[in-house]
């Protein structure tokens, strides 16, 4: 397969994030969504108007997505929480990571039976995967995991990124159920580490590398089908939206780098956009 190659110059929004993650479209106000962990923020975009707002929260959201009801389900730093989409407050739904863990609830998105799925980072092997359901129980769905990342389901399958094992791999799913089974490599990573990740309509995947200074475009058995390289070192995630679902909104980050890498990539924590080609499909909405 001959690989394409693209390159981002400069970024749609100088917005500087220490920890950009979790980009999320929706298709209702044609705005997009994401996080800055480290600072306890909320973004919102309307790439058309350029209007711009932040919401600061109490605690840390790894993730956002979209309630059927309104509003949001949040991924916060002890498990999952509800917003308004306004206010600066939080409701707690569950509290699932002791206080004194070392881990923090991390990346997470809705499946297409409206179930908001989470996972956790923390040591190596002390992670977690959970979904919560439409009636608010939570379920463990994996454990053992190092930093559980970016994930989405194409049909009969999961894919589901573990950065810690610099892998995506790839199971079996029961849309019904929930079940997931069968784990297999999809993409092992030699150029940076897998982050967010996020499926076109045609099942192919995307992918940002973490210290990769890049994201790639994998077909559905796992080949390079394009590399996009960025002017930043540290990508994290990435959704489809825009007009036709057609652009590719990057998040990326800017924490723990020394002042020389930040003076080579001033860039660095900046929203990124590509048009692309294939378009995405709409987010899921949490049914409960």
């Amino acid at each position: 397969m001959e690989i394409k190659h693209a390159k981002i110059t400069d970024s749609l929004l100088r917005v500087k994030n220490l920890l950009g993650e979790g980009p999320v479209w929706s298709s209702k106000e044609h705005c997009l969504y994401w996080t800055d962990i480290e600072e306890k923020l909320i973004f919102r975009l309307d790439p058309q108007t350029k209007h711009f707002s932040s919401f600061e929260l109490p605690c840390k959201v790894g993730c956002i997505a979209f309630r059927e009801a309104g509003g949001m389900v949040l991924a916060v730093e002890d498990g999952f929480a509800f917003w308004d989409g306004q206010s600066t407050n939080v409701d707690s739904i569950h509290k699932i990571i002791p206080a004194q863990s070392p881990c923090m609830m991390n990346d997470g998105k809705v499946d297409p039976f409206g179930r908001f799925w989470a996972g956790s980072k923390g040591p190596k092997g002390k992670a977690n995967l959970w979904y919560l359901d439409g009636s608010k129980k939570v379920h463990k769905v994996l454990s053992g995991l190092g930093i559980a990342n970016g994930l989405d389901w194409e049909i009969k399958s999961f894919y589901f990124t573990d950065s810690a094992d610099r892998c995506i791999y790839r199971f079996d799913y029961d849309l019904e159920s929930g079940k997931i089974a069968n784990k297999s490599i999809f993409f092992e990573s030699e150029i940076g580490v897998p982050d967010g990740l996020c499926l076109d309509s045609k099942g192919n995947i995307w992918t940002a590398l973490w210290d990769g200074w890049q994201v790639l475009q994998l077909s559905p058995d796992g080949q390079i089908m394009q590399q996009v390289s960025l002017p930043v070192q540290r990508p994290t995630s990435l959704c489809l939206g825009g007009e036709g679902l057609k652009t590719l909104f990057i998040t990326s980050a800017s924490t723990e780098l020394t002042q020389a890498e930040l003076a080579g990539q001033p860039l660095a924590g900046d929203l990124f956009a590509l048009e692309v080609e294939i378009p995405g499909r709409p987010a899921n909405y949490f049914l409960g």
